[in-house]
């Protein structure tokens, strides 16, 4: 994981996709952003996961093995409806 400071005073945490010389672009919990690097004053890396910390510890070895194997794949499972989110 990431940590970019810009110019304008964001601070945005993510894993850097790419690097093009020019740009960054930088994956955010919610959001894809490409940053100049012209607008970049600080980047670090953190040698941390953005993963909750102790995420693990409340699982069995299936559910730990469901878990990765569902963050390896490039879709999303359906959000269940709830009284909150039902229109």
């Amino acid at each position: 994981m990431s940590i970019v400071k810009t110019k304008d005073k964001r601070v945005l945490s993510g894993i850097v996709k790419k690097d093009d010389g020019n740009a960054i672009t930088l994956q955010t919990e919610t959001e894809i952003v490409i940053i100049p690097k012209s607008e970049i004053t600080l980047q670090k890396e953190q040698p941390i996961s953005m993963m909750p910390e102790g995420l693990f510890a409340g699982l069995k070895r299936d559910e730990v093995r469901d878990l990765v194997a569902y963050l390896g794949t490039a879709r999303q499972v359906p959000m269940l409806a709830t009284e909150q989110n039902a229109a």
